[in-house]
């Protein structure tokens, strides 16, 4: 008989029995309802949202929504499979040689389903029709300037959530007052593993 490469069972889904070693001498066994089958799970998962922000320059107050006119966040296929899972880490890179004068750290309001539209400049705002979607919200760092490019990178999160679908939808907004560059780029990622 011989014995499945552990990258065969995670590639096709193979069964094996109870007790059969994998790697040299070390074994599985299972006291359960499915003693002869081993699940094993390899979800980890990266998604990226990205927007332009609109043609002005107006003055953001504390708490206001930084985004467009027509869209929040939508994180596509944040991992395979409707399951629950853990956000371990999260970026930010802002496409702008320079910290605007006042600029804090930011919030991400995440949702499981797709939200009401909070458009740019207006006041954050937990929808009463999306309550039951929020999901909780993840403190950003303040942007560092790395030159042409801001950058905010936010380790160890560990915010869990349940799927609905494989994506997750989010609202960005300021801590701080700080007046914005026209048209700057924004871009959000999140990190995730499947549990």
């Amino acid at each position: 008989m011989s014995i499945p490469r552990i990258t065969e069972i995670l590639e096709t889904g193979v069964q094996i029995a109870a007790g059969t070693a994998l790697l040299g001498k070390v074994g599985i066994d299972q006291v359960t309802a499915n003693a002869n089958v081993v699940v094993l799970q390899t979800n980890a998962g990266k998604s990226t949202a990205s927007f332009t922000r609109p043609n002005d320059t107006t003055a953001y107050a504390a708490g206001d929504v930084v985004g467009t006119a027509a869209a929040n966040l939508t994180f596509a296929n944040v991992l395979p499979n409707v399951q629950n899972f853990i956000i371990t880490g999260m970026t930010m890179r802002i496409d702008s040689a320079a910290v605007p004068a006042g600029m804090g750290g930011f919030k991400v309001d995440i949702y499981s389903a797709a939200n009401t539209v909070i458009a740019d400049n207006a006041a954050r705002n937990l929808v009463a029709a999306d309550r039951s979607n929020f999901l909780g919200t993840i403190s950003l760092a303040t942007p560092v300037d790395m030159g042409d490019t801001l950058f905010s990178q936010n380790d160890n999160i560990n915010f869990n959530g349940k799927l609905v679908t494989t994506n997750l939808y989010a609202v960005l907004s300021t801590d701080n007052i700080y007046t914005p560059v026209a048209e700057t780029v924004y871009t959000v990622t999140i990190y995730t593993i499947g549990v």
